[in-house]
């Protein structure tokens, strides 16, 4: 069966671009094609130390992804509250029980049957980011852990819970030696680039 996924990352608080797509998403008629809304992290500019604003922050992006009135889960990334991270028993309580649609889930390091024969295993956080021409120089550090670790360890296990089912893997970060993000150090200064791993 066809699933349709809208998928959003790295939204950093910007509330006003969730509002923007979701106009543009009216406007275009495609709305009504989405099956579910999966956040890849970065959904706040949090702090290395949770703050409360943080956790606020990181509510009020989940409940303007909830008005999009699709089932929606998320992991967290390297600059979301560290409460997103704890163990589905103490995580951040923005989960909603089964009886309540649209469901809403954080599915950092879970595996999650969407449908029958698809599931989704997530794992937020990120692995060292590193200089391009430097890569023993550490931009950001892992967060919350060692992630590339953790994943070897975690996700064998994961995915026997799927049986044989098909899988989506969600991360925050990127393949090894893959860049995303380009730093300008000083203005009018040649920018640098920051890729996953070393």
């Amino acid at each position: 069966m066809h699933r349709t996924f809208l998928i959003v990352s790295d939204i950093h608080y910007r509330l006003d671009n969730i509002k923007k797509l979701q106009i543009w998403l009216i406007q275009k008629d495609r709305l009504k094609e989405i099956d579910f809304i999966i956040a890849c992290g970065d959904l706040v500019n949090g702090t290395p130390i949770t703050t409360e604003k943080d956790k606020q922050e990181f509510q009020e992006v989940i409940s303007a992804l909830k008005c999009f009135d699709k089932p929606l889960y998320y992991i967290p990334g390297n600059h979301d509250p560290d409460t997103s991270f704890l163990p589905q028993d103490q995580k951040d309580n923005l989960n909603q029980t089964s009886d309540e649609r649209p469901i809403t889930r954080n599915f950092h390091n879970e595996s999650v049957q969407l449908a029958p024969g698809l599931s989704i295993v997530g794992f937020g956080g990120s692995i060292d980011g590193v200089l391009r021409n430097s890569p023993e120089t550490v931009i950001w550090p892992a967060c919350p852990e060692n992630t590339e670790t953790f994943l070897a360890e975690k996700l064998p296990i994961l995915i026997d819970q799927v049986n044989n089912d098909d899988i989506i893997l969600v991360t925050h970060f990127g393949p090894f030696k893959t860049g995303t993000t380009d730093v300008d150090k000083y203005p009018l200064q040649s920018s640098y680039a920051i890729e996953s791993g070393r």
